[in-house]
C-alpha cells in the first residue's frame, strides 16, 4: 500500500497514472468527515430514488472526504491472477483566495475514525489539496483580472516576513551563484498560497530568477533571460499554482479520461462526494446527477448490490453474511468459498499493509477482491469447472449490474445511472390511525414480533396523525403471514385502527385533488340537470 501525501504527491503522480492506465478496473473507497449530519434530511424507507438523492444532496452539504483509497487491478491471463496496487490519499480542501471553504466534522464520525485508528495528523499536515472545476474557474477569472494579491492572503503578515527573510538569503547567494546553480529554500512552509506569493515576489525582485517546487521543497535557480522565458512558457507560475491546488482532483480527472470501470461498496454517497468535491456542485436535478456520473464514469459497479443478488442464487448453506464489507471479504478469502479456478489476487506490498478495515485504501482493496470473486461465482456455474475466465469475461458476466447502485432502505433496491430506475419491490403499506383524535405514537408498538429492520413509520399529516408503514419484508400481499398477523393482532386495538394504504383515502396529495374534482364534477352535473329540466322558452331556473 502506497501512502500519498501533499509532499510526495507530485513525485508519485507518474506512478499513479501508470497504474491506473494499466488497470482492468479500479476500486474506490472514501472516509467522510460526517455521515448524515442533518436530521431533517435523514433517509427513509419511503424514499423514491429522486427523493433519496435530494435528501443526500442537502444532507452532504459541507461534508468532505478525509481519506480516499484507490486500488488498481491488473490481470495476468497466463497466471490467472490479478495484481492489486493500493494508494492511500489523505485529502483536504485547498486554502487560497476565493476557495477558503468551511466543512463539517461530526463528533460521531470523529469517534468512529478514532476507533479505527485514523491518523488525523496525516490529514492535517499531509493532506493532498483539492478543488473542483467551479473553484478552478473562479481562480482563473481572478488571475485573468490580476486580482490575486498577497495583501488579501489569509497569512499576509507571515508571507511578508518570509519574503523579507528569504529575499535577503537569495540576494546574498546571487552574488556568487553561477548560471545553472540552485538554492533550496527549505524554511518556506509547504503551503500553496505562501509558496505562490513568495515565488512571485522573488521572481519580480531578482529577474530572471527561476523558482520551482521540487520534491516538496521550494528552490531557486540562477538562469539567463532566455532560459527563464523558455521555462516560464513551459509552465507559468499560475498554472503551477492551479496544478497544486487541484491536487487529488487530477487523479479523478485521470480516471474519467481513462474510462476505466469503477467499483465501490455501497457507492452512492462516495459518488456524491466525488462529484461535489472534485468535479462540480451537485445538480438539483436527479436526472442531471445521473448524467454527470455517467459522463465521468461510464461503467460503475456496486459490490453490495452484486453480493446480494449473487448470494441469493446460492444454496442457503453456502450463503455468506453480506451485511458489511469485512464479513464478505473474509468469507471470500476462504479457499472453498472461491471455487475451483477462481483467479488469485496478489496485493503489492502486502507485507507492509496489515489489514485495517475502515482505512480507505484497505477497504478499496477488499472491495476489488470481493468484486473479482463475485464475478467468478456469478458465471462459473454455467461452464465446466476446469474453465478459466479472462478479465473481460468476468466483467461481461456482470453486465446486468453495470451502473446500478445499491440503495439502502429505499422504495427501490437500486439506482440505475444509465436509465430508468427499477420498480419498487417493497411490500404494500399499512396505515395506522388513532381511533380518537389524539396524538399517535406507534413506532415502538407497531409490529409486534417483526424484525427491527422491517419496521418503519412516517406521518401522513392527516387528522389524528395517521402514520404509514410498509408491511414487513417477505410480504408481497396483505394475505401473506406477517401483514396478516399484524392486521389480526391490532384489529380490535382500543387506540389504533389499521388497514391497507389506499391512495385516494390516505394520500395528503391525492385526497384533496380527488375531493376538489368531485366538487367540480358535482356542480357541473347539477347545472346540467337544472338546464335539462327547464322547458324551452321557460324563464331560467335560479341556481
Amino acid at each position: 500500500m502506497c501512502e500519498v501525501s501533499a509532499q510526495n504527491f507530485p513525485a508519485l503522480f507518474p506512478e499513479i497514472k501508470g497504474r491506473l492506465g494499466a488497470a482492468r478496473f479500479v476500486a474506490l473507497d472514501l472516509e467522510f468527515s460526517a455521515l448524515n449530519p442533518r436530521p431533517e434530511h435523514l433517509p427513509s424507507i419511503f424514499d423514491s430514488p429522486d427523493v433519496r438523492y435530494a435528501k443526500l444532496r442537502l444532507g452532504l452539504e459541507g461534508v468532505v472526504p478525509l481519506q480516499v483509497g484507490l486500488t488498481a487491478f491488473t490481470f495476468d491471463s497466463a497466471l490467472n491472477s490479478y495484481s492489486a496496487h493500493s494508494f492511500s490519499f489523505h485529502v483536504q480542501p485547498a486554502a487560497f483566495q476565493g476557495v477558503n471553504r468551511c466543512f463539517l466534522l461530526q463528533t460521531s464520525s470523529l469517534a468512529f475514525l478514532k476507533l479505527h485508528n485514523f491518523d488525523f495528523n496525516k490529514f492535517a499536515y499531509g493532506g493532498v489539496p483539492f478543488i473542483n472545476r467551479r473553484q478552478e474557474q473562479g481562480l482563473r477569472e481572478l488571475m485573468g483580472q490580476d486580482q490575486l494579491s498577497e495583501l488579501s492572503a489569509s497569512n499576509a503578515q507571515e508571507i511578508a516576513e518570509i519574503v523579507s527573510r528569504e529575499g535577503a538569503r537569495v540576494a546574498a547567494w546571487l552574488k556568487r551563484a553561477q548560471p545553472g546553480q540552485e538554492l533550496a529554500l527549505a524554511d518556506v512552509p509547504p503551503d500553496e498560497e505562501v509558496r505562490f506569493f513568495v515565488q512571485r515576489a522573488l521572481r519580480a525582485r531578482f529577474a530572471p530568477l527561476w523558482t520551482c517546487v521540487h520534491n516538496g521543497e521550494l528552490r531557486v535557480q540562477c538562469v539567463t533571460a532566455d532560459e527563464f522565458a523558455a521555462l516560464d512558457a513551459a509552465q507559468p507560475l499560475e498554472e503551477a499554482l492551479l496544478e497544486g491546488l487541484l491536487g487529488f482532483a487530477r487523479v479523478l480527472r485521470l480516471l474519467a479520461e481513462l474510462r476505466v470501470p469503477l467499483v465501490g461498496h455501497n457507492l452512492l454517497q462516495d459518488l456524491l462526494l466525488v462529484v461535489a468535491c472534485f468535479e462540480q456542485p451537485l445538480p438539483e436535478s436527479y436526472s442531471a446527477f445521473k448524467r454527470v456520473v455517467q459522463a465521468l464514469f461510464p461503467q460503475v459497479f456496486d459490490t453490495r448490490l452484486i453480493s446480494h443478488k449473487v448470494r441469493m442464487a446460492q444454496p442457503e448453506a453456502q450463503r455468506w453474511n453480506d451485511r458489511c464489507l469485512q464479513t464478505m471479504f473474509e468469507f471470500f478469502q476462504q479457499g472453498a468459498a472461491r471455487g475451483g479456478n477462481a483467479p488469485s489476487v496478489v496485493l503489492a506490498g502486502a507485507q507492509d499493509s496489515p489489514a485495517q478495515f475502515h482505512n480507505a485504501a484497505w477497504d478499496s482493496y477488499c472491495t476489488g477482491y470481493a468484486f473479482i470473486q463475485l464475478a467468478h461465482m456469478n458465471i462459473s456455474g454455467r461452464y465446466p469447472k476446469a474453465k478459466q475466465f479472462v478479465s473481460s469475461e468476468l466483467l461481461a458476466g456482470l453486465r446486468p449490474f453495470e451502473n446500478r447502485i445499491n440503495l439502502i432502505r429505499c422504495s427501490v433496491p437500486c439506482m440505475n445511472l444509465a436509465g430508468a430506475d427499477p420498480d419498487s419491490t417493497r411490500p404494500p403499506h399499512l396505515v395506522i390511525e388513532a381511533r380518537k383524535n389524539s396524538p399517535l405514537n406507534v413506532r415502538q408498538r407497531l409490529f409486534v414480533g417483526a424484525p427491527a429492520g422491517d419496521r418503519a413509520a412516517e406521518p401522513l399529516r392527516l387528522r389524528g396523525g395517521a402514520q404509514a408503514a410498509p408491511a414487513p419484508h417477505g410480504t408481497d400481499r396483505l394475505r401473506q403471514p406477517r401483514a396478516k398477523r399484524i392486521l389480526r393482532e391490532l384489529r380490535h386495538h382500543p387506540q389504533y385502527r389499521i388497514g391497507p394504504y389506499v391512495a385516494w383515502k390516505h394520500s395528503p396529495l391525492v385526497r384533496p385533488l380527488l375531493l376538489g374534482a368531485l366538487t367540480v364534477s358535482g356542480a357541473l352535473l347539477l347545472w346540467q340537470l337544472l338546464h335539462v329540466a327547464s322547458p324551452p322558452g321557460a324563464p331560467p331556473v335560479p341556481a
